[in-house]
């Protein structure tokens, strides 16, 4: 990762774009990295055993390399993780079998390194599958534009604020809910301008 920061931080590129693909695999990568550099200092400790300062010497260098791609600049960037079910407890309740407690799904990283994900980006969406009749734009060879109706599958990303998903973005602009057929390109320019 760092060797991809130095190359775009170089500037003799034409990219406008850096994909984080997987940051969940990348924190536990990082997490392996520590505790190995770990096991070569402490030689009694056993190989399996993660202590819990491994974790927050594993965040730090995920913080790090979030700051990195973050201070490019005019680079955007693109971050994707997995998710995972939490139990979010009701408010005042402390007991963990009270029916106020509800099921949240949020990026499957850890506290740490989630917080600083969160620093960073303008938009935390969830890309989902719809199945079924789904209206699509097409040309025409006249080059007018109309809308038809197809059996298929279309990709979907929700970013409006939800009571079970962790999302939300940052902008001066309402954006719908859900973005159909989302691309970088397209929520960009719903941030940045309010419209497609």
């Amino acid at each position: 990762m760092h060797e991809a920061y130095e190359f775009l931080k170089g500037g003799s590129h034409s990219y406008e774009w850096v994909a984080i693909d997987g940051l969940t695999k990348i924190t536990t990568m990082a997490l392996k990295w520590v505790t190995k550099r770990a096991l070569e200092r402490e030689l009694d400790r056993p190989p399996e055993m993660i202590k819990i300062q491994d974790y927050g010497r594993s965040n730090e260098q995920i913080k790090q390399m979030l700051h990195n791609f973050h201070s490019l600049g005019k680079i955007g960037m693109v971050i994707t993780c997995q998710e995972r079910m939490i139990v979010v407890e009701g408010p005042g309740e402390e007991d963990e079998d009270a029916e106020d407690a509800t099921s949240m799904f949020v990026p499957d990283l850890p506290k740490g390194a989630r917080s600083a994900v969160n620093s960073v980006v303008d938009v935390i969406g969830r890309i989902y599958m719809v199945k079924g009749d789904i209206q699509k734009k097409f040309k025409q060879a006249d080059g007018k534009i109309v809308t038809r109706t197809i059996e298929g599958t279309q990709r979907r990303l929700w970013v409006g604020p939800h009571v079970s998903y962790d999302t939300g973005y940052r902008s001066e602009f309402t954006l719908p809910d859900m973005l159909a057929d989302p691309t970088v390109t397209r929520l960009n320019h719903l941030i940045v301008e309010g419209k497609v």
